[in-house]
């Protein structure tokens, strides 16, 4: 227990104590605004500040070299390392973007469906079919990302045979800029309208009966190369030589280079 003359010396002895104004030197051990400054200063360069006003003197004083590196300068690195990172995966972004956009350029689709006339062309069973083809031949032509269609004279592929042993069986051949254009060509426009009733003129067919590739801008596939690239699928599933709405490849330049595209033999629509 404190007795009220020790209470009251120690009071005394605390109000004698002078107050120290801003020009006075600093007890021993105690850490100032200037002091930390230099702390901060030698933590961020390695050596020692020179003279000059504090600059931190709103800081808590127990802030040493150590914990302020801990604190402050470690986040800080952290945030700096992240932002260095941020960038260098934009920039890669960016030219994986250019790349593929690059690539995308380089190549179209094509595409073939085949199918099994219930009837020959001219037989009024096939009137219906027949009455539209124009329609839907001109359709395609005029949509975005078409780029040719196997045709004769005559404006359509109604002649042609892709399988000798089988005269009923038509087939349909087109290229294409991008995937996604001749998607919206065959489910977003009036060609929905004839596959919906495809049953009234083809022949449920058994196995694969369309099939997607990539090609070389400028590249015209023939027939050949059609009914090789439905096989291929048949057996293999899709792949980079072949492939289904359902699954799509991205064109690869290793893979194209490796096609012996002089072992299909040339289109017959081009003479």
């Amino acid at each position: 227990m404190v007795g009220p003359g020790l209470a009251r010396g120690r009071i005394q002895r605390r109000r004698l104590r002078p107050a120290r104004t801003r020009s006075q030197a600093p007890l021993p051990g105690e850490k100032t605004s200037a002091g930390l400054s230099e702390i901060v200063h030698q933590a961020l360069v390695g050596r020692p500040m020179g003279p000059g006003p504090g600059e931190f003197s709103g800081l808590d004083n127990s802030i040493t070299p150590h914990s302020f590196r801990s604190i402050i300068l470690r986040p800080i690195a952290s945030s700096t390392r992240r932002g260095a990172w941020e960038a260098e995966v934009g920039r890669a972004e960016a030219e994986t973007r250019v790349s593929k956009e690059e690539t995308m350029a380089r190549y179209h689709i094509a595409q073939v469906n085949i199918g099994r006339v219930k009837a020959p062309v001219e037989d009024p069973l096939m009137a219906g079919f027949a009455r539209r083809l124009d329609e839907i031949n001109a359709l395609a032509d005029d949509g975005p990302g078409f780029v040719w269609r196997l045709q004769t004279s005559e404006g359509n592929a109604t002649y042609f045979r892709p399988y000798p042993e089988d005269d009923r069986i038509l087939v349909n051949m087109s290229v294409w800029e991008t995937i996604e254009q001749l998607r919206h060509y065959v489910y977003k426009t009036a060609h929905r309208e004839m596959l919906r009733q495809r049953e009234l003129w083809f022949e449920r067919f058994e196995g694969i009966y369309m099939a997607l590739w990539w090609v070389p801008a400028g590249h015209r596939p023939g027939i050949d190369e059609a009914v090789k690239r439905l096989a291929y699928l048949e057996k293999h599933g899709p792949t980079q030589y072949a492939f289904t709405f359902k699954t799509t490849f991205q064109p690869d330049d290793e893979f194209q280079r490796g096609i012996d595209w002089s072992a299909f033999r040339r289109c017959p629509a081009l003479g």
